[in-house]
């Protein structure tokens, strides 16, 4: 999307640090947000003043009684470090920034302590980063790229219930206020639930790719879609044994493309331990049988999980369990756990006429899960 649009945006692809993959709100992401559009137009060679990310890190320095004595001492003899050997392009404004986002990454209470002190000015914070998106735009359109901005900020999808939910549905208008083009990832919407993004974002759906269909089968359209791709990132000729083991691994993924992307790498790694040229079969078997194998440690006790995901492969749905009736309580805890599977990895989901769901196809490789499917066929006495 971001290529197809490069004549029209000058794009910003975001991701959430790791350490708050779960835990992320709008004043991190603003934060994040300055600094890589900062660090993005010195890659583009975009002259751009410093002084518009300075304002911004003092900003935050300011609400948050960030203690900058030390901080400015130490990028000034930075910034006359790098200068000495011809490398300062980064001013004092990028410099703090960092040590901000230091400073939020090292410790969830400075966080906290932070993010309520920035949410009591909201209002002036959406209007700053505002004021430093039109300087961005403006040294763009003066550096002649595309003026207009698209932000895409990744790998939200990763977030927690309630850390999403703060985020899309309690402060779904603040983040829409931002002067730019934004596309955000949400968690699926069953995590979200009851709660409907569709009220406050335009929505576009993304489910795994359905390699099998409903019923079980192979699904030829999409597995030659998805060879084209692998095709697009290696010489499928110079690569694997036979171009029929693509398919292979691509059954293997359930239409997931990141996890089609580990699986052709571990392979790859795999065939090269056993001193191959190419990807043999033997080696597809074995990233298959470690990925299995990883995937039953994630889902201990077995006898619990199991047993669900059986279910959930024979009927492609997840049912409440009536046993514990319908309170809130009850309900929240399901869905959390529902959640907890696609998070995990075991739970793909997939729409078409409908929404529906399946099980990893690693966990066909399993001997507990194939005694556990074969229980799960037997009729009830």
């Amino acid at each position: 999307m971001e290529k197809g649009l490069a004549d029209v945006f000058f794009p910003v692809h975001l991701f959430v640090d790791g350490t708050l993959e779960g835990d992320a709100d709008y004043p991190d992401l603003f934060l994040w947000l300055v600094e890589n559009i900062a660090g993005m137009l010195h890659k583009a060679k975009v002259p751009f003043d410093d002084k518009h990310t300075a304002d911004v890190a003092e900003w935050f320095c300011a609400v948050t009684k960030f203690d900058t004595s030390a901080t400015s001492s130490a990028i000034a003899l930075e910034t006359e470090a790098s200068a000495s050997v011809g490398g300062a392009w980064f001013g004092t404004g990028f410099k703090l920034l960092a040590k901000l986002k230091s400073a939020i990454k090292g410790s969830k209470e400075t966080r906290e302590e932070m993010r309520r002190e920035i949410k009591k000015r909201a209002d002036d914070l959406v209007q700053l980063v505002n004021n430093f998106l039109a300087e961005a735009s403006a040294a763009l359109k003066a550096a002649r790229k595309p003026a207009r901005l698209l932000i895409v900020q990744d790998n939200l999808d990763r977030l927690d219930r309630e850390a999403a939910i703060q985020l899309f549905k309690d402060s779904g208008e603040i983040i829409q206020r931002l002067n730019a083009a934004c596309v955000w990832t949400p968690p699926v919407g069953s995590l979200l639930a009851p709660f409907n993004i569709n009220r406050i974002f335009d929505t576009f759906p993304m489910p795994m790719i359905s390699v099998r269909k409903q019923n079980g089968k192979p699904n030829p359209l999409a597995i030659t879609a998805l060879t084209a791709l692998v095709a697009k990132r290696l010489e499928i000729g110079l690569v694997f044994a036979a171009p029929a083991l693509v398919s292979d691994l691509i059954l293997a993924s359930g239409g997931s493309v990141r996890e089609l992307l580990r699986l052709i790498a571990e392979t790859s790694l795999n065939a090269s331990v056993e001193g191959h040229c190419v990807i043999e079969k033997a080696d597809i078997q074995a990233t298959v049988k470690q990925f299995a194998l990883m995937l039953q440690n994630a889902l201990t006790p077995g006898n619990i999980y199991l047993p669900i995901l059986a279910e959930i492969s024979l009927h492609k749905k997840f049912e409440a369990d009536l046993e514990h009736g319908y309170s809130s309580e009850a309900v929240n805890a399901r869905r959390d756990f529902f959640h907890s599977l696609i998070a995990e990895g075991a739970v793909l989901a997939y729409n078409g006429e409908e929404n529906w769901y399946d099980v990893n196809p690693i966990l066909h490789y399993l001997k507990d899960f194939k005694v556990a499917l074969a229980a799960a066929k037997m009729p009830t006495p």
